[in-house]
């Protein structure tokens, strides 16, 4: 392969790599808002689109809906209680954090 062949490849290999790239973060960037009862909640990570599915910090969206939340690192588990009709799992199961 010669000199100007392999500029061509590596030039082209790049130009690839920058719109596969940039297509990806083109896509990320679409902006999505979280709206819980008519009111926009604003989080510490900002929802976003990845691959047709919406991800939401469970954290902003808990809060905005008033339910305790926590997370047993032992298993790997979130919980999510709502004291009013009931919760996610058997009462008083799991830790929950203020």
């Amino acid at each position: 392969m010669g000199c100007k062949q392999k500029i061509i490849f590596v030039l082209a290999g790049c130009l690839i790599l920058v719109l596969v790239v940039g297509a990806g973060a083109i896509a990320a960037s679409k902006t999505v808002r979280l709206v819980v009862n008519g009111r926009e909640v604003t989080a510490d990570s900002p929802p976003f689109l990845y691959q047709n599915r919406v991800f939401v910090p469970l954290r902003a969206a808990a809060d905005a809906l008033g339910v305790k939340i926590g997370w047993e690192a032992k298993n790997q588990t979130v919980f999510i209680n709502n004291q009013q009709s009931g919760s996610a799992g058997k009462e008083g199961e799991g830790p929950t954090a203020e």
